[in-house]
């Protein structure tokens, strides 16, 4: 489910960005040729948000995933179009870029089916209903800021993955009972950060010394818990 909520946020967060920098740039009529390009890559964005939300709900977990994944797939090679003429080198600067998001998108293909998040929704109109409230989350946000005023972006991030957390349920966290557990479901989030280049090596790290301070706490909440005596 941690997978599928990075999944998920990092798609919002490039769809609030691009649809604004596309929308800015057709008021100001310099949009050009670089419009089928843009739609291309939000059209994969829009494809990995919705898999990616319909398989946190519970749903057609498999078929979802794939969506995601495909979606994640067309945005990376959409991006990778206009630098394909280029000399190899800024090619293969982009791997990490391009293949961590489709990487963290099929993650969850990988999980044994006890990992998958539980059903949260139940009818096809219920479905419906999610994946619209996911695409006007991203159409509030954008109207709300299409600039992105002062370059303030962790919000753009903040609010789509606290979203999908809750969708992901207290199920998910209540999973993590171990320090490996909690190391598992923080992999796909600094995977993306550092990869995507959303956040510098210093705040990556700082995301990662978090982790290992929370996972300390639950082994000596976990050490503590053990060595208190059965009342029976």
């Amino acid at each position: 489910p941690f997978a599928l909520a990075t999944t998920a946020a990092y798609a919002a967060f490039n769809l609030i960005g691009t649809v604004g920098d596309w929308y800015v740039m057709r008021i100001a009529g310099t949009a050009g040729s670089a419009a089928p390009l843009v739609s291309l890559m939000n059209g994969g964005y829009l494809l990995t948000l919705v898999g990616a939300v319909v398989a946190l709900a519970g749903r057609s977990h498999v078929a979802a995933v794939l969506c995601a994944v495909a979606g994640a797939a067309a945005s990376s090679m959409s991006f990778l179009l206009p630098i394909w003429h280029l000399s190899p080198e800024p090619r293969w600067d982009l791997v990490g870029f391009l293949l961590a998001p489709v990487l963290v998108a099929a993650l969850p293909l990988a999980c044994p089916p006890d990992l998958r998040p539980a059903r949260r929704v139940r009818s096809g109109a219920g479905v419906l209903a999610l994946v619209a409230w996911a695409v006007l989350l991203v159409a509030a946000m954008v109207v709300t800021d299409p600039l992105g005023i002062g370059l303030v972006v962790s919000w753009r991030f903040g609010v789509p993955l606290a979203a999908a957390l809750v969708l992901a349920g207290r199920q998910a966290f209540a999973g993590i009972r171990s320090t490996a557990a909690l190391a598992f479901a923080a992999a796909p989030l600094l995977t993306t950060l550092y990869f995507s280049g959303w956040a510098g090596t210093e705040k990556v790290l700082a995301a990662a010394g978090a982790v290992v301070v929370t996972a300390v706490v639950l082994r000596l909440r976990r050490g503590s818990g053990s060595d208190t005596p059965n009342p029976a």
